[in-house]
């Protein structure tokens, strides 16, 4: 098995975390890349064998969730920091070289290569990554090999090199990805997005880079006021799941927070339901080698109710090559590399519908009609008759993998808690796939997903008359003028 360590920075606003209960139906596309940690597990037993999940105290006071899986090999610890990015003082782009600069730069006197290859000899690893409203991380190792690998992710929690040579280094890369998002179709499509839904709030420019300017005014001091004010123990909340005893992961627990900071919560920054308005929008890029469709518009936030049936359904619609989407645009017209549709959030109470894929230009017309048509019948019909139980089934499957993987499950547990779940959601998962009804389903189709004529479509395009009724734009700065 490989280990190591991982980040992502997020150059998209779909969640980058490992995957679990609460993202198993969202895909990766484009420069969009979500975790996933492969871990070899002995297989769990099914509903009757799975655990509740209990809140422990360790000896010096610290809460956290605990889901025991017996048959693992291993155990992986989660935490999540609530911390808002820096919009004040310094720039939000901060918190995202912050990690960077903190994951490659090394620490405790060790380069990070030294690190990652202390990982590779315990067959173990680490995660690191920021998001608005929070920090989240991760370790995991076999238990023999648990305390190690909890030092190791201390001295990177409080003791980064974040020495100039790095920050210099990071920052460029920065840059660079951002210059490459101006030309990349990916890239433009996801940032004309942002521009229409979020606009000028903070959360646009930690996930845009709009100004290099103000990026290269980011100084090293920047970040280390940032971390300086970070990764507090009484911001963090943490969730474990493997086979490790409870009393021995509280030990770690308490030594990996001994030295960290006792910084209070700072308060979020207001963040309204995003405005998705219905219309569609061609950003010409003329040496385009094809065409990119990006279709957005607002779900329900994440709630224990329809959280099962909901992406059961967005499954249907556009995961994998049995999706409805893939085969009515990729096998049925040959138009398209893959389309298909998921699910993220720009937080935990602010969830989206994406539908996105790669176009042949020539065809691009007749594919937007096509995507029109199918999603439009599966707004109306649902899930068909024949096609629910296969689903289900499928769905059960691919549930039942992230019940075997300890790290996706640590951060399912920490989800779990989070959103106000039951402590018994996790065990009874995959009941609740068999108690589907496709009728329930189905009503939750037609009440919470968006019709089509209120989705937001962007569409980056070589050929600007390619779409008809568009509105046509060649700046990030002109999509504002679309919806006036």
């Amino acid at each position: 098995m490989r280990s190591c360590i991982m980040h992502e920075t997020q150059n998209s606003v779909i969640d980058n975390r490992p995957t679990g209960l609460f993202v198993s139906a969202i895909r990766s596309i484009g420069l969009v890349v979500i975790v996933v940690v492969l871990v070899a597990v002995t297989p769990l037993r099914a509903d009757e064998g799975a655990s509740v999940v209990e809140q422990v105290t360790s000896p010096d006071g610290h809460k956290f969730w605990y889901y025991s899986m017996p048959d693992a090999d291993r155990t992986a610890l989660a935490v999540s920091w609530a911390q808002e990015v820096p919009v004040k003082s310094i720039h939000p782009m901060v918190a995202r070289l912050g990690i960077d600069v903190m994951l490659n730069g090394g620490a405790g006197g060790r380069d990070a290569a030294d690190i990652v290859a202390d990982y590779q000899d315990l067959d173990a690893g680490s995660g690191l990554w920021v998001q608005p409203r929070h920090v989240s991380g991760f370790i995991f190792a076999p238990n023999e090999h648990l305390s190690t690998a909890r030092e190791i992710a201390a001295e990177v929690m409080t003791n980064p090199a974040l020495d100039q040579k790095w920050f210099d280094r990071e920052r460029q890369n920065i840059v660079e990805e951002a210059r490459d998002d101006a030309t990349n179709s990916w890239g433009i499509g996801w940032n004309v997005v942002r521009e229409l839904v979020i606009g000028d709030h903070p959360y646009n420019d930690f996930w845009s880079v709009k100004s290099l300017d103000e990026v290269e005014k980011v100084t090293l001091e920047d970040v280390v006021q940032w971390f300086e004010s970070s990764f507090s123990k009484k911001t963090a909340t943490v969730a474990v799941a493997g086979s490790a005893a409870s009393e021995v992961v509280a030990r770690e627990i308490d030594l990996l927070l001994a030295d960290a900071p006792e910084h209070e919560a700072s308060d979020p920054i207001e963040f309204v339901q995003p405005e998705v308005q219905g219309g569609t929008v061609v950003f010409h890029n003329p040496d385009a080698p094809k065409s990119v469709v990006i279709l957005i518009g607002n779900l329900p936030p994440s709630d224990q109710s329809i959280n099962q049936p909901l992406q059961l359904s967005i499954g249907v619609l556009g995961f994998g090559k049995q999706s409805r989407l893939f085969k009515a645009v990729r096998s049925g017209m040959g138009a398209s590399y893959g389309f298909g549709a998921g699910m993220f959030d720009f937080t935990r109470e602010h969830r989206m519908l994406e539908m996105s894929g790669e176009i042949e230009t020539a065809k691009l017309q007749e594919a937007l009609l096509e995507i029109e048509a199918t999603y439009t019948d599966f707004h109306q019909s649902g899930v068909g008759r024949l096609e629910f139980p296969i689903a289900r089934r499928f769905y059960k499957r691919e549930i039942n993998k992230q019940l075997q993987n300890p790290v996706n499950m640590a951060f399912s547990v920490s989800e779990a808690m989070r959103s106000g779940f039951s402590k018994d959601y996790l065990q009874k998962a995959l009941k609740g796939i068999d108690e589907l009804e496709r009728a329930t389903v189905n009503e939750l189709i037609g009440a919470s997903m968006p019709v089509f004529e209120d989705l937001l479509k962007v569409i980056v395009t070589p050929d600007k008359d390619a779409v008809d009724g568009a509105c046509v734009i060649s700046s990030i700065v002109e999509a504002g003028t679309c919806f006036k």
